[in-house]
């Protein structure tokens, strides 16, 4: 079969090379219709003409024996259709909108018997039925964009009205007040991954996190943005999701533009729920958005484009300043006393004493104090680092958090977009538009700065900056054929140094006298304390940084698109190319710092019960340190061409099919120093040997070479017997003979059918019976290999040591992690299929209600194949005869020498089913609305790439369920009313400037809440199942209560969980309840004060969540047992996070 598929790639290949070079976003779309006498008959050979009612360019064809006409290649616009035929009226519609990609079927164009010199005028009506295609897709018109409700001004927030999109970013984020770094929505049950998010045709998405738009654009540059989201033709690819295209304004034969401010500031705000309760102000909140259009022709009179129809141009700037408050963040510091040894008031979440163990004794700390003598100084002196508590109210707290800190971001953002159109002649007609984006935040939850929870441990001045530039050629080379071409390119980078230079010195270790050595201090150039982690107590603080501090990256990608279209009777063909090449560089990154883990360990013989007494001990559970610092240099890139034909079989029937072919060249290293684990590779016999843990003559706890029986100090426990076996055994190096550079396959050429039809039963294009399927792909599955792996970079961990003598173990190293992945690498594929009704109701409004279902296969996900198997810890050969304990996990994992093994296995499948109903009324006056509602259920294994799943649990059991983004109801309707003049009533000056040209618009949302899993903890920290996946409660009852049930303090039912016994890994599933829903209305008030004909003020007032309901956000699901198997965490069930209160914002603008 391959070999078919190879011999006929071969031989289309060429065909399409010859025909044109294909688009991966097509912005150009098609309008086409019918001429007809008064007897409805077919006008053969009538003159028709569509004319750019902004800069006039015109083009003209004559209609077919059928009366027909398709103009292909047409660029986004409002359009003036004209037709004229001897004996008969001129007739001339105007106001035909087409957007981005969109096949406007204008339906029948009846001429009256008259002279030529007479005219019919008509304006088009407004949206219109799709007759002519089975796609889903919307359009967010220039009109929507200025009126609905978006506080960052971002355009992929105004998703949230269309079908089928679930937007729900979590509160508190930059990209929810101010213009930048973007998370998109998920769109048809889809990861966000799947979306491809363009301007102008370019992709835009980060190459890092693909479901993320790091390069904005603003939206006053902006004059529409299409989404085609599922089921579209074969001449759209890429990403095998929705493909969200902004298309930028461009000049037209008037003068144009204007000027703009947004202000925001605390005063207008209501504080959050979580704020009041826990007596924390309104955080500073003040935003300033200013900015400029300006377009227009480009001429001189009497010498140059005299008739303003050929050059024209388009400049755009803003210019943000804010201050972001983000979320408040609740963690558990060190108290005072505790930094000094005294844990005789540190209490459990039940208000119990938790007991200090001496790990020499095995009993306790009298009056649970440590004594001075045995205070490890380093480990107190990281203990020192932590601010103190600022919420000891534990009626409050219920003992989960003692400190609240809210930062706020300062943003400094700027964003200019230029374009040039040329229509050199009647048949060729070109632009090209450049974006420039800069973006400078001070702050500590930042990339390059400290990972969450973000407390202020370390604050970096991220920046941000991007530039791209799009040409594109469209060429009529007859009426009937057209050639589309274009060359993008964007770069993006990113730095992120210190923004204090006393924050360096703060956390230099020799500045605050750390005595803690570090095996490759080289990688440490600011010589900055090593990251800590605890855990064992509820919100536990951290140490650390992001491991790229500080960080550098960067992303190039180039696309070259090309298309050719040719009208062939009743066929409109398509055929064409698109080529992809990627750059990524991401910083440099590793355990650059060393880093300490004090978090609670049964297993560990040296714990202390408390993961801060551990400190206090200087007895850690792990340590790891890098041996080297790589940054990611990623190549990739991606080839697909493709056929396709809309082809009118009726006047009432056309079917719209075709087949894009697709091949994926796999990242792989640029440096040439990836690296791979091949589990096939592994050599038993060539296995590492760990030093074993043993008694000497003193009966002292040391560590023995299992080989020759030499004793060496307790540091040594878990490492590797140098000498011993490979080291790096079944890792394979870039350039190995029977590897690619990528390590996986190239799975070759990828066919991707797809079909569909529209059928109008009634024959006046105002029903359309839609459906359609197709396969998809996408072009980013990744490789196999990384330069940060072994033995290009390790990252050993040592394990159950002290800060005393840590570093004795010199240059021996301990087991490290890898990753690996599938060679088979399966290309992510997407199915769609939907089917619908689309009807015309009259009143310039259409309804469609559509079955919608999307198919994940080969979706790409992550499992450990060095974890240990389930009761692993529990056998008798595992145990540690000197402690009684199990020994640390590396000494019988399945791959000797590596700690986890992550290993990439596209094999996760996801499931969308829907019902769509929407309604919408555009591109009229008066009133404009669009309604959408959405029911449906997305189930899957994992929501994100690389999200975890079992390695011996049942995954249809333990990770199958409703989807992170799964959303049952989901209903959003946004509006735009023009309110009636008062001066029709009662006419004077007055009245029309106080009571003419006011608006009114807004959004209402209402959406189910989230699906939550529920973990398991327990007081004494007991290994529930000795290994494996983990272990989850007992689930007696459904957990969710009736809504009339639900309070603050008990959103679920908390009493419906059991600690599973030892040995059993609990029942609960990975969807237990559903979480708070949103219940928001967003609303705008605008008032225009007219100067002259073209040129006005407008003053505009926007209330985001304007009734300041609170929308609660997250939910405490972790449940706490002791050992008698109660149920001790008293905030379970209970709500610990909101979205954010009313927001408002004010702006004046002027229009000319």
């Amino acid at each position: 079969m391959r070999t078919i598929t190879g011999l006929l790639s071969a031989a289309l290949l060429p065909l399409f090379l010859l025909t044109g070079l294909a688009r991966a976003q097509t912005v150009s779309g098609v309008i086409s219709g019918r001429v007809v006498d008064s007897g409805g008959l077919a006008i053969v050979g009538a003159t028709v003409a569509i004319v750019n009612e902004a800069n006039g360019a015109r083009r003209e064809m004559h209609s077919s024996e059928t009366g027909d006409f398709v103009f292909p290649g047409v660029l986004p616009g409002a359009y003036t259709v004209i037709v004229q035929s001897s004996g008969m009226k001129r007739l001339e519609r105007r106001n035909h909108n087409i957007t981005a990609s969109e096949r406007l079927a204008i339906g029948d164009l009846q001429l009256e018997i008259g002279a030529v010199t007479e005219s019919v005028v008509v304006t088009a009506r407004g949206a219109m039925v799709q007759t002519q295609s089975q796609e889903r897709s919307a359009v967010l018109t220039s009109d929507q964009m200025q009126t609905v409700q978006s506080r960052a001004r971002d355009f992929l927030s105004l998703l949230r009205v269309l079908p089928g999109v679930v937007h729900d970013p979590a509160p508190g984020t930059g990209s929810t007040d101010m213009l930048g770094i973007t998370v998109g929505p998920k769109v048809a049950g889809l990861r966000g991954e799947f979306s491809t998010f363009s301007v102008d045709g370019l992709p835009m998405n980060d190459l890092g996190n693909t479901d993320t738009l790091y390069n904005p654009i603003n939206m006053d540059a902006l004059s529409e943005v299409k989404v085609l989201l599922t089921n579209y033709q074969a001449e759209y690819g890429r990403g095998g999701g929705a493909i969200v295209n902004a298309v930028t304004k461009s000049g037209t034969q008037q003068f144009h533009g204007g000027g703009y401010v947004y202000k925001r500031h605390e005063q207008f705000n209501a504080n959050s729920f979580f704020n009041n309760l826990n007596s924390v102000a309104k955080p500073r909140y003040r935003y300033a958005t200013g900015g400029f259009t300006i377009g227009g022709p480009i001429y001189w009179p009497g010498k140059f484009n005299s008739s303003r129809d050929r050059l024209f141009f388009f400049f755009s700037n803003e210019t943000l300043r804010g201050d972001s408050p983000q979320n408040l963040v609740q963690v558990t510091m060190p108290t005072q006393i505790e930094r000094a040894g005294d844990f005789s008031q540190s209490l459990d979440v039940n208000g119990r004493l938790i007991a200090i163990r001496d790990p020499l004794s095995g009993g306790s700390f009298p009056n649970n104090i440590v004594p001075p003598s045995r205070v490890n100084s380093n480990g107190q002196k990281l203990l020192q680092i932590f601010p103190v508590p600022n919420q000891l109210e534990r009626s409050i707290t219920r003992g989960n958090y003692n400190y609240n800190f809210q930062e706020i971001i300062a943003s400094r953002k700027h964003n200019e977009v230029f374009r040039i159109d040329l229509n050199a002649s009647a048949k060729i007609r070109m632009y090209f538009r450049g974006s420039i984006w800069r973006e400078s935040n001070e702050g500590y939850r930042l990339g390059g700065g400290q990972p969450g929870p973000s407390w202020g441990y370390l604050a970096v001045r991220a920046k941000y900056f991007d530039d791209s530039g799009s040409y594109n050629l469209t060429q009529v080379i007859s009426p009937n054929l057209v050639h589309e071409f274009s060359l993008s390119a964007h770069n993006s980078g990113e730095l992120s140094p210190s923004a204090f230079p006393e924050d360096l010195q703060r956390l230099n270790r020799s500045k605050i006298g750390l005595t803690l050595p570090q095996f490759n201090p080289q990688l440490n150039p600011f010589n900055l304390v090593p990251w800590v982690i605890f855990g064992g107590i509820p919100n536990a603080a951290a140490l650390r940084t992001d491991g790229r501090f500080p960080k550098v990256g960067a992303d190039t990608l180039f696309a070259f698109t090309d298309s050719l279209s040719w009208i062939r009777g009743p066929h409109t063909l398509k055929f064409g190319f698109y080529a992809e090449r990627i750059r990524q560089a991401e910083g440099k990154d590793s355990t650059y710092a060393g880093q300490f883990d004090f978090s609670r360990d049964v297993n560990n013989s040296s714990d202390s019960n408390h993961t801060y007494a551990n400190a206090i001990l200087g007895n850690f559970t792990s340590y790891s340190e890098s041996s080297a610092r790589n940054g990611i240099e990623a190549r990739g890139g991606s080839f697909e061409w493709y056929a396709q034909d809309n082809w009118k079989v009726s006047r009432k029937l056309t079917l719209d099919y075709g087949v894009r072919l697709s091949y994926f060249i796999p990242d792989f290293s640029g440096d040439g120093k990836g690296a791979f684990f091949d589990p096939a590779r592994y050599d038993p016999s060539k296995r590492v040997v760990l030093f074993e843990p043993a008694l000497n003559p003193q009966n002292q706890r040391v560590a023995r070479n299992p080989l020759t029986g030499q004793l060496l100090p307790l540091p040594f426990i878990g490492a590797i017997v140098p000498n011993r076996g490979d080291i790096v055994n079944g890792t394979v190096l870039q350039g190995t003979s029977g590897y690619n550079s990528a390590f996986v396959n190239n799975r070759g050429v990828h066919w991707g059918p797809r079909i569909g039809f529209a059928y109008d039963p009634f024959g006046d294009g105002k029903t359309a019976i839609r459906a359609g399927a197709g396969m998809f792909y996408s072009n980013r599955g990744g490789g196999g290999g990384s330069n940060r792996n072994p033995p290009s970079q390790f990252t050993p961990f040592s394990y159950y040591g002290s800060l005393t003598d840590y570093i004795s173990t010199g240059s021996v190293l301990s087991p490290f992690s890898t990753t690996s992945a599938a060679i088979s690498n399966e290309t992510p594929t997407i199915y769609n299929m939907s089917a619908g009704v689309q009807r015309d109701l009259g009143h310039q409004t259409v309804v469609d209600i559509a079955y919608v279902s999307t198919l994940g296969r080969h979706l790409r996900q992550l499992k450990d194949i060095n974890q240990i198997p389930y009761g692993a810890r529990f056998q008798p050969a595992n145990l540690d005869a000197t402690t009684g304990r199990p020994l640390v996990d590396n000494f019988f994992r399945p791959y000797a020498g590596y700690t986890s093994i992550n290993f990439k296995d596209n094999s996760g499948t996801s499931n969308y089913h829907s019902l769509q109903v929407q309604a919408n009324r555009r591109f009229s006056r008066g009133l404009q609305f669009g309604g959408a509602w959405t029911w449906s259920k997305t189930m899957d294994f994992t929501s994100t790439n690389d999200g975890q799943w079992a390695a011996y649990a049942p995954r249809r059991i333990w990770n199958y369920g409703k989807s992170s983004f799964d959303r049952t109801h989901i209903l959003a309707i946004n509006w735009q009313w023009d309110v009636p003049g008062a001066s029709k009533v009662w006419n004077n000056l007055l009245v029309r400037k106080a009571f003419d040209n006011w608006q009114i618009s807004g959004v209402v949302s209402f959406t189910s809440g989230a699906p939550y899993g529920v973990s398991l903890t327990t007081v004494e920290g007991a290994d529930i199942t000795g290994g494996g996946d983990g272990a989850r409660p007992n689930v007696r009852a459904n957990a969710n209560l009736p809504k009339s049930e639900r309070t603050v303090a008990r959103f679920f039912n908390p009493d419906v969980f059991a600690r599973p016994a030892v040995g059993n890994r609990g029942n609960a599933p990975k969807d237990v309840i559903r979480g708070p829903g949103i219940n928001n209305w967003d609303f705008s008030i605008f008032k225009e004060f007219p100067v002259k004909e073209r040129a006005r003020f407008i003053f505009r007032w926007e209330m985001y969540n304007a009734f300041n309901h609170t929308q609660f956000f997250s939910l405490d699901t972790t449940t706490r047992f002791d050992a008698a198997g109660q149920q001790t965490n008293a905030r379970l069930g209970a709500v610990i996070a909101d979205r954010d209160a009313r927001r408002m914002q004010g702006s004046l603008r002027f229009r000319f």
